[in-house]
């Protein structure tokens, strides 16, 4: 059972992405008949609740996973969670701006 606490952050990161994805396709399905001026702010809202709210739930799912890191497998697996993240801001790093 230790393993599965262990992966708990990366899960819970995962899930909410997923969640995300998901609550977007919904929100367009609903409203997409209204037109731009209405779907645009409507999936601003989505992605703001949804990531406001993603964002409290995994802060508490990682800190309580830090407290109760006993291992170095357990923060292998934090560092992991924490590459995952920074992935995206060390692509935009990478690239080059145009002249």
């Amino acid at each position: 059972m230790s393993a599965y606490r262990d992966a708990r952050p990366l899960a819970v990161l995962l899930i909410i992405a997923g969640a995300l994805v998901g609550g977007t396709a919904l929100a367009r399905e609903v409203i997409g008949g209204a037109g731009f001026l209405v779907e645009r702010p409507a999936i601003v809202v989505v992605w703001l609740v949804g990531l406001l709210l993603g964002a409290a739930v995994f802060g508490w799912t990682t800190s309580r996973s830090i407290r109760q890191a006993g291992s170095v497998r357990s923060l292998w697996l934090l560092a992991l969670t924490v590459g995952v993240l920074a992935s995206p801001l060390l692509l935009i790093l990478l690239q080059h701006p145009s002249p």
